[in-house]
Formats: C-alpha cells, structure tokens, sequence
C-alpha cells in the first residue's frame, strides 16, 4: 500500500525509534544500525540527502536540513483539520494563498536519529480498520524535506515533498 511504501509495515517507524534509542545508532548520517529492508521512501531519501549533505559540507558549502511532518484530515466537508505531527499537542497549521505551510514545527535534521524521530511522527496518524485491512489512513499525511544549500555565497534550496493518500476503502 501507500503508506507502506513511504514508511514501511505499520509501527516501522516506531519500533525504528525505540530501537534507535535503546542502541544509541544514528548519531552520525548513516542508517547502519537503523535501516531494514522493509524501510520505505522517507526514511531512505532522508538517509541519502543526509549523506549529500556531509559531500557539500566537505566541498565547504553551508548546508542546513529541516523536515515538518503535517496530517490533513477530512473528517466531513466543512470540517477539515492540518495538524502538527510533530509536536504532541498536533497543533492546527494552515497552507496560505502562496500554497506554504505555515504553523507547523521546521524540524531541523542533523543526523539519522533526527530522521528518525521524524518519520515516527507518522504514527500519530488517524487509522482505522476497514474490510480490506486492519489498520487504514483516515487522513493525508505529508513529509516534507527542505535542503538549503550556501556555496559561493549563491543560496539554493531543494525540496522533497511526500504525499502519502489517505485509503479509499469503504468501512
């Protein structure tokens, strides 16, 4: 399915997570120690930009990381909610007339245990059990990494963008 492609089997991120913390991997930009097969998209483009980054910076540029990690609900056609995964009280954030988020938590990504942490937002998710599986998304859930780049003194910025689709089974 879709969110198993982005992150992986249900609770992948988590149990990344608490694994993380119990061997204290992930301190540096490589996912050894952390990274399984069964690991999706974010986390594995995560690990990669992590690694272009530690090439930029040997080159001497500036580089800076950030990641946000926003769920939108559709709970009926008047009530639609962004909130925050990122923070535990999932505050309400917005997209303006420019299409940018704003309100939501810019994390900033340093090494793999912060991608980490990230990707396991995605378990806050609103799920549901439906006739075709036990746990479904009830919402859309976007990971978004921004890269910005200083070299030359000429500014660049590099976005990945993942839209992970609520399921369209019926219930």
């Amino acid at each position: 399915g879709k969110t198993y492609t982005m992150f992986g089997p249900p609770h992948s991120m988590a149990e990344a997570a608490a694994a993380q913390q119990k061997t204290r991997a992930g301190a540096g930009v490589s996912g050894d120690g952390i990274l399984r097969p069964e690991h999706g998209f974010v986390l594995r483009s995560g690990l990669d930009t992590l690694a272009a980054m530690q090439a930029l910076e040997a080159r001497g540029c500036k580089v800076a990381l950030h990641g946000a990690m926003i769920e939108m609900s559709i709970l009926s056609f008047s009530d639609q909610r962004c909130t925050d995964l990122l923070r535990s009280d999932m505050p309400i954030c917005f997209i303006d007339d420019d299409n940018h988020l704003q309100g939501a938590e810019q994390m900033e990504l340093k090494c793999a245990a912060d991608l980490i942490h990230l990707a396991a937002a995605v378990e806050k998710r609103l799920t549901r059990g439906t006739r075709m599986n036990d746990t479904s998304s009830r919402s859309h859930c976007v990971a978004v990494l921004k890269l910005t780049v200083l070299e030359e003194g000429n500014v660049r910025e590099s976005r990945l963008q993942f839209f992970d689709l609520m399921g369209s089974e019926r219930f």
